[in-house]
């Protein structure tokens, strides 16, 4: 059974970051913490390729909400002194971008740029 999908919400930790890989790919990483439980949280690294990249890039900030659809991957290396080290990441195919809420306020402000995006790319990550 193949069977790779996660969804998961938070904030952006930090602006996104983005680069270009190869001739014509556009990477956009970011981190969210997602909040769960008691004074618990999570710290979730997300890659996004190409078209959403480019709206990630444009569009989040530091302390933007999303929901993140994509699958989980890991790796393992080797860090300086020789120790095996895993990481793990979504590569989302999917980042909804939550509207803002106004400061001091439980209702959402009504401007345009609060619209929820999705962008949606699926089988062009070229990875």
């Amino acid at each position: 059974m193949r069977v790779n999908n996660c969804t998961i919400g938070g904030n952006l930790c930090a602006d996104p970051e983005s680069r270009e890989v190869g001739d014509s790919h556009l990477l956009s990483t970011f981190r969210i913490a997602n909040n769960h439980g008691q004074d618990r949280v999570s710290f979730i690294n997300i890659e996004c390729w190409d078209k959403t990249a480019e709206n990630v890039q444009q569009y989040l900030e530091k302390g933007s909400g999303v929901v993140v659809q994509g699958q989980l991957m890991t790796d393992t290396y080797e860090d300086r002194d020789g120790n095996k080290r895993a990481k793990a990441w979504i590569k989302a195919f999917s980042v909804e971008f939550l509207p803002r809420k106004a400061p001091n306020s439980e209702e959402h402000t009504s401007s345009d740029a609060d619209e929820p995006v999705t962008n949606r790319v699926e089988d062009e990550t070229p990875f």
